[in-house]
């Protein structure tokens, strides 16, 4: 029961802290309304999940050493080096990761897609021997959440960035300054719609697995837009973050239709955070896992003042 409780303030506390610091931070009016509106169904999605998650007991409530941690840890520091020591983009690398475990280790994919999440982390920001720190982090955030926000697309990568982010602010390090490319936010969230329905397609359709429904399609986009387009780098990474949707199962997001809703909000998302936490492996999975439980809460409150009339019927069919 004490780690369940724990579980859900780290994720309730830091998503709503997420919120509400880029709420504070923003001075136009309409990306403080956009927040504040999003906020509201987040914590509505938040509040409906955790309240109706069967949390079972278990007779050891909290085991960090699980071997489920050596394949955490694995995937972060190949993804780390592989940026690192070869300069391959954290996206090719997470992602290459991601197939690799789902071709031979299927059974521990998961957790080494997870773990890839957080080796995207930037060596400027944090060097080697403070990644171990990183991994202790992650170890434990991930079995205190292992048991809630099941089928929520973004998880894993959230749990990457409570990692990165608390090793950050432990260090008393400031994130990366970049300078943003000239973008597109149509082309961002037609991008955004685009990778969030192939891997809901791919593993709802066609019965792929949640893991290569995200990482098969984000390394052929990525392969093909970077050295095809002077920003490909840039919208790989926004294909990669929607694509995290995609791997929500029905019970979160119901149809193609929410997902595509999800995708839209994603952009709008990015679009207001992207000078935020650069170099911390795990925003985009972070922006992928707002998404989802705004458009889950959005679906909560819209059926509760409805009720479930025949329009909301066809929109969930």
């Amino acid at each position: 029961m004490i780690r369940s409780y724990a579980g859900k303030a780290v994720i309730t506390l830091f998503l709503t802290g997420i919120m509400l610091s880029v709420l504070l931070i923003k001075i136009d009016l309409w990306s403080k309304v956009i927040l504040a509106v999003s906020s509201v169904f987040l914590v509505t999605g938040l509040l409906s999940t955790f309240l109706s998650e069967d949390l079972k007991l278990q007779k050891e409530t909290f085991r960090p050493l699980r071997i489920e941690s050596l394949f955490l840890v694995s995937g972060m520091f190949l993804t780390y080096l592989m940026s690192m020591v070869f300069g391959v983009d954290a996206v090719i690398a997470s992602a290459l990761i991601g197939v690799l475990a789902y071709a031979f280790m299927r059974d521990r994919a998961t957790a080494i897609y997870c773990g890839s999440f957080a080796g995207m982390t930037a060596s400027a920001l944090i060097e080697p021997v403070m990644m171990v720190g990183v991994a202790a982090i992650l170890i434990i955030v991930y079995e205190l959440t292992k048991d809630m926000l099941k089928g929520f697309g973004g998880k894993l990568g959230t749990l990457a960035l409570v990692s990165t982010f608390s090793t950050v602010v432990l260090l008393n390090r400031d994130f990366l300054v970049v300078t943003l490319p000239q973008y597109d936010v149509m082309v961002l969230i037609v991008v955004a719609l685009f990778g969030a329905v192939v891997s809901y397609v791919l593993q709802h359709r066609y019965k792929q697995n949640p893991v290569f429904a995200s990482a098969g399609p984000s390394l052929l986009f990525s392969l093909l837009a970077i050295p095809l387009f002077s920003l490909g780098a840039f919208y790989s990474a926004v294909f990669f973050s929607a694509s995290f949707i995609g791997m929500s199962d029905r019970r979160r997001l119901k149809n193609v239709y929410w997902v595509i809703l999800a995708g839209l909000v994603l952009g709008v998302l990015y679009d207001l955070m992207a000078p935020l936490f650069n170099g911390a492996g795990g925003k985009l999975g972070t922006l992928a896992l707002l998404s989802v439980l705004i458009v889950f809460g959005f679906e909560k409150v819209v059926t509760r003042i409805f009720g479930r009339s025949k329009t909301v019927a066809r929109f969930e069919a």
